[in-house]
């Protein structure tokens, strides 16, 4: 393994594949091929846990490139440093093990070895100015096992025309870079690449599978590559095979070497937070939804939200539509779930502990009113669509002013529950504060007035801020829309100052003076200093125009009297 190359002369050095027949996965070449031709893109990133055959895709990519005479110079190097066997988990020789070497690499297959003499400084200044005299190809295999930073630095400044195409288990690469997520095969592949296997002298013993017997092997290690192959290696014939494999899918329990070879070093690589959302996750055979998930980390606190997107980026986490919820809630693969009830093996308490969280989720023993429970244990655990919770964390990310967080869990809200007022109307006041975005908190306002209470103070409240943004809105018939939805606040609520402000004030833009005087001639002597400052020179106006001349005269005396107070 790794030590030896497909091609390798001047300005080629490409790795010798690790396969002896290539089965073709269509959508994932062709998304790999149109990345690497993209000038947009400077680094492909094939992304996955191990065994996915993210090392054949690149590889096969790479030698596709070469024979279509893509690119001008192509340099691969790996960092693969062990290799899973039938024997076990097996070192291999690292090949890059410091940025210096990568550049002495380069520089070999560029035909200036000379440069190995050079100060680290001046070779990686004079490599720069190789790499970027000609459009050319840079393949790095395992960039997880790379602990020298400087070799992502270069990646991420590679000079322009030059492109690269990496392998690692979690994403790296920050600048110029579509990943590419390496995900377990088909149905149609799984069969392939069995009946591709049986050609091997290696896997003689399983003789003429049929396509039936092939998937069920598959399907039990859950359409990876490495896993299939490995499971075939272990047994004697395939009864054995699919005996094993259907056993292990039974008891929950993959072999403790496949699953350390596959997770073990992303695991250890993980943040707390992430473990402990896998922790979570791998309590239950079920997808559950995020309300869930945060209710049971130690963290409690919105940040597992961008822990749940890295992990599902990461192949570790799955995300599944429920359509009792109309909402996307995770789930873990089974041969992750696997691994991670393994690693927690040893801590039983935990285990017991975090059952007893969801257990306590689910059945809604946080809410304290027993008839509320009820209604919020249904809604827990599928039986209709609730929003309350996803509201509840998208205000907690906008105090925290994690702006985009919040954006997507009070558009999550709005999915799970369209009819939701309280989410349309707390992300129109969102977008008006947060984003100045004017048109979409009207829209939103709109949508929430029309799911409104059909009475109370939240319908007025509704009405009054959608009267308030739809007076400014430049509408053609702004105000009359307004003067509705301003009437509509002040019949539920005649003791909202603001609503009657805000009324009488699109009330005098139309002229309408009788209607404004009804309106702010109760309310001129209860307001405070404010409302009285803003009512004023409106109820004025009013009395001016229509005539009111001794009223008008009380007014202004009453109001000085009360500035002098």
């Amino acid at each position: 393994m790794g030590n030896s190359f497909a091609v390798d002369i001047p300005y080629f050095r490409i790795l010798k594949p690790e396969y002896e027949e290539f089965v073709q996965r269509s959508e994932l070449g062709r998304r790999i091929e149109r990345s690497l031709r993209d000038g947009r893109i400077a680094v492909t990133s094939l992304i996955g846990i191990g065994g996915m055959g993210k090392t054949a895709l690149a590889t096969w990519a790479t030698l596709r490139a070469y024979e279509a005479k893509t690119f001008k110079y192509i340099v691969s190097v790996t960092a693969k440093d062990r290799e899973l066997t039938a024997t076990g988990i097996v070192g291999l020789e690292n090949k890059l093990t410091s940025f210096e070497r990568l550049l002495d690499e380069i520089a070999e297959v560029l035909q200036f070895p000379d440069l190995r003499e050079l100060p680290i400084e001046k070779k990686e200044e004079e490599v720069r100015t190789l790499l970027g005299s000609d459009t050319g190809l840079i393949y790095v295999d395992n960039l997880e096992t790379v602990d020298d930073a400087r070799i992502i630095d270069f990646l991420d400044e590679l000079p322009v025309g030059v492109r690269a195409i990496v392998t690692s288990r979690r994403s790296r690469v920050r600048v110029a870079v579509r990943p590419v997520d390496i995900r377990t095969m088909n149905d149609k592949e799984v069969v392939a690449f069995v009946l591709m296997l049986t050609k091997q002298s290696a896997f003689k013993h399983l003789g003429r599978i049929t396509p039936t017997e092939a998937l069920r092997v598959g399907s039990a290690w859950n359409g990876i590559p490495l896993a299939i192959r490995w499971a075939f290696s272990r047994s004697k014939s395939v009864e054995e095979a699919i005996a094993s494999a259907e056993a292990a899918v039974a008891i929950g329990r993959q072999s403790e070497e496949l699953l350390e070879f596959s997770f073990r070093r992303i695991f250890d690589n993980l943040s707390p937070l992430e473990r402990s959302v896998l922790q979570v996750l791998s309590v239950l055979q079920r997808a559950i939804p995020i309300e869930a998930i945060v209710a049971s980390t130690a963290s409690g606190n919105i940040d597992v939200i961008d822990s749940l997107d890295d992990l599902v980026n990461d192949s570790l986490a799955v995300r599944e539509f429920d359509t009792n919820r109309n909402d996307y809630c995770y789930t873990l693969l089974p041969i992750t779930r696997a691994f991670v009830q393994h690693d927690m093996r040893s801590n039983a308490a935990q285990a017991r502990d975090l059952h007893q969280k969801l257990r306590n989720w689910f059945e809604a023993y946080d809410v304290k009113n027993s008839e509320e429970r009820l209604i919020v244990r249904q809604l827990r655990q599928g039986g209709a669509a609730d929003d309350t919770a996803l509201v509840d964390l998208a205000v907690a990310a906008e105090r925290e002013n994690k702006l985009d967080v919040a954006e997507r869990l009070f558009q999550q809200a709005l999915s799970r529950a369209p009819r939701s007022w309280r989410a349309a109307r707390l992300y129109g006041e969102f977008l008006r504060h947060k984003r100045h975005d004017l048109a979409g908190a009207l829209r939103l306002y709109g949508q929430a007035m029309a799911n409104a209470p059909t009475r109370g103070s939240d319908r007025s409240l509704i009405y009054r801020e959608y009267g308030i943004l739809m007076k400014d809105s430049g509408e053609p018939d702004a105000t009359d829309k307004a003067t509705v939805a301003l009437k509509e606040a002040v019949a539920e609520a005649p003791n909202d100052l603001i609503a009657a402000g805000a009324l009488a004030g699109v009330l005098d833009r139309k002229g309408a003076s009788r209607a404004v005087i009804e309106v702010l001639e109760v309310r001129f002597g209860r307001g405070d200093s404010k409302f009285r400052s803003i009512a004023y020179p409106v109820l004025l106006r009013a009395y001016e125009r229509t005539n009111e001349i001794l009223k008008a005269a009380e007014l202004k005396r009453r109001y000085t009297e009360s500035l002098h107070d």
